[in-house]
């Protein structure tokens, strides 16, 4: 069944099309013509219908459509929802020559792991192809690429587009998920920088509630969170579910709202003497804000071994994805007492021959959940070393031996490893942020009764809760003083930020004389918000 669809750019970077039947044929915004199908078996007005666009010839190549102003009252309005994760795994495939990008180099390598990582961390299908295999070789004749004179990894993208050890920033503007911001044009009233578990909360109720939302995030959403294997004890998932997916299906839906989410864009400082706030970004655009949410998080702690520099990326790992699983054939070390150390060996154990977590402190400092403990213990390929820690790295080629010691003992052990995963502590992405806002000597951000700083604005009230020292800024997740390090805290610190952020911004608009003020009209937020 054929109909039209047009679809148009109203306001804040959103697309939406009017659909009749299953199958529709239109111009997109930029006049460029536009197919979108709906999936076998989809039924006229069946709710929560999502189809999947295919915009070839447009930017972004592809889409994924969602329900819009309400499936149940008008199921023929849709919104287009640019490259989405959730929308790539499940259209992508991961065999090379459909819609899969060739990752050509050596796979163990820094700057390979690194492209590998940022594709499947936002979606994207890919091989990745080791360099010295007869049957790479063989694919690169076959496209006329003369090794000895490239410069590795190699991107192939299509049937013939290739790009030589391309930066990452690069690599996004070519597969188009780049986002362009409007530098100075535009003023959002609420800019998140970070897209891990708080900051997508903070998106998807800041804009169901009415706010225009731009999410800033510098890798793939999910943050650390979003390289865990598997999470079993978040509500409403009885089998688990992996960091990404969540944080996939979490971005879809601050996107359906109206959200812009904006990757890869770092964040390099902060103008805090706003509002409007101004964030300047690692590539010199500027981004002008009413108010903030910083969900920003925290990453692990190098450790203070020789050379560690030298491996990491290559040997040392601050993840244990499917990326980094690739090269675990043998054993492997996990550094870590904490869920994400568990996660982990459990992880790693499906294709390591033996996993080795090594514990600073004794059995009982483990701050394993239980049903992560029983299946560590379960494991005849994971062993846990107590009062252990690693002492030294040695490398040929890539990292091949780990040694570490009993620190009752003295004992010590070496054992040839593929890979050395480090989950241990933790520490805040704050050093952007300068001496803008007040931190503890951790350098995690303090927010309400912990703001010792004085301002004009909190002698006349006290900051709320998950407020910073500066009025209008405020900080959700791991990136917060004394906050709890759990994927449900973080979601939701970011979904109870969004009432305060409201108050913030109506003392703004409030007349300086105290007279009262009719609050400004939100722009449009579909039906179906969350309350």
């Amino acid at each position: 069944m054929l109909g039209r669809a047009r679809a148009s750019a109203p306001s804040w970077g959103r697309e939406t099309a009017r659909l009749r039947g299953h199958e529709a044929s239109g111009p997109d915004p930029r006049g460029r013509p536009a197919r979108v199908r709906s999936p076998i078996g989809a039924q006229d007005g069946e709710k929560g219908l999502q189809l999947t666009g295919d915009l070839r010839d447009a930017a972004p190549h592809q889409g994924l459509l969602v329900g819009d102003r309400g499936v149940e009252r008008e199921s023929d309005h849709i919104g287009v929802v640019g490259q989405s994760p959730v929308r790539r795994c499940r259209q992508g495939d991961t065999r090379y020559g459909q819609a899969a990008v060739a990752v050509v180099g050596d796979v163990g390598s820094a700057a390979t792991l690194s492209i590998l990582r940022f594709l499947e961390r936002n979606g994207f299908p890919v091989t990745a192809l080791e360099i010295t295999e007869p049957d790479t070789l063989q694919f690169l004749r076959n496209r006329d690429v003369d090794s000895s004179r490239q410069k590795f990894p190699l991107v192939v993208h299509g049937q013939g587009k290739i790009l030589e050890n391309p930066a990452i920033e690069v690599l996004a503007e070519h597969l188009g998920i780049r986002e362009e911001l409007r530098s100075g044009d535009e003023v959002a009233d609420l800019a998140i920088v970070g897209a891990g578990p708080a900051g997508l909360a903070a998106a998807v109720h800041g804009a169901s509630e009415g706010l225009r939302t731009l999410v800033l995030e510098a890798e793939a959403p999910g943050g650390q969170a979003g390289s865990s294997s598997m999470i079993e004890n978040y509500l409403g998932f009885p089998l688990g579910v992996s960091g990404q997916d969540l944080a996939a299906r979490a971005e879809n839906q601050a996107q359906k709202f109206g959200a812009r989410i904006a990757l890869p864009r770092r964040v390099a400082g902060l103008d805090c003497a706003g509002p409007p706030f101004t964030l300047r970004m690692e590539d010199g655009d500027t981004v002008r804000a009413r108010s903030l949410v910083i969900a920003t998080g925290a990453h692990y702690r190098r450790l203070d071994l020789p050379d560690v520099a030298r491996f990491e990326g290559s040997g040392i790992q601050y993840a244990a994805t499917a990326v980094e699983a690739r090269l675990c054939a043998g054993e492997e070390v996990v550094v870590g007492g904490a869920n994400s150390a568990g996660q982990a060996a459990v992880f790693l154990s499906k294709q390591a021959r033996h996993v080795h977590l090594l514990v600073r402190g004794p059995a009982p400092a483990l701050k394993i959940s239980h049903y992560l403990q029983e299946r560590v213990q379960a494991s005849d390929r994971i062993s846990v070393h107590v009062h252990t820690r690693l002492t030294a790295l040695d490398a040929a080629r890539h990292l091949d031996t780990a040694h570490w010691g009993d620190t009752r003992t003295g004992t010590g052990t070496a054992r040839k490893v593929a890979g050395v995963f480090l989950m241990t502590g933790a520490t805040p992405n704050t050093a952007w942020l300068g001496d803008c806002l007040e931190t503890d000597r951790d350098g995690f951000l303090c927010t309400g009764a912990q703001v010792t700083r004085h301002t004009d604005a909190f002698t006349r009230r006290r900051a709320h809760d998950l407020e910073t020292s500066v009025p209008g800024i405020f900080a959700v997740g791991d990136v917060r003083a004394e906050s709890v390090k759990r994927v449900a805290s973080a979601v939701g610190e970011g979904s109870v930020v969004v009432p305060a952020v409201h108050q913030v911004l109506g003392e703004q608009a409030a007349p300086q004389d105290g007279s009262r003020v009719r609050e400004p009209r939100p722009h449009h937020a579909p039906t179906g918000a969350p309350r």
